[in-house]
């Protein structure tokens, strides 16, 4: 498995994000998509993730996830 990390991240909490700018998150940044990502399903991320991290979710169908008890930002990047 291939880790993309980008240091600093976003500061956002909206699901669906036209554009996105890299400001300050202290955490790593993960991708979720089909080709080129760190990983294929959400929940896989979400498990690998630590507390403060960022999934960067590319369009697609994915399973549904749970992150209970975590503190993580999901972005779902929008097409385009």
């Amino acid at each position: 498995m291939t880790r993309s990390l980008f240091r600093g991240a976003l500061v956002v909490t909206a699901a669906l994000v036209p554009s996105i700018s890299v400001a300050a998150v202290p955490g790593d940044v993960w991708t979720v998509g089909s080709v080129g990502a760190d990983f294929t399903e959400l929940q896989a991320a979400v498990d690998a993730a630590a507390d403060g991290d960022l999934i960067l979710v590319r369009p697609g169908d994915y399973a549904k996830f749970q992150a209970l008890g975590r503190s993580l930002t999901v972005v779902a990047e929008t097409p385009g």
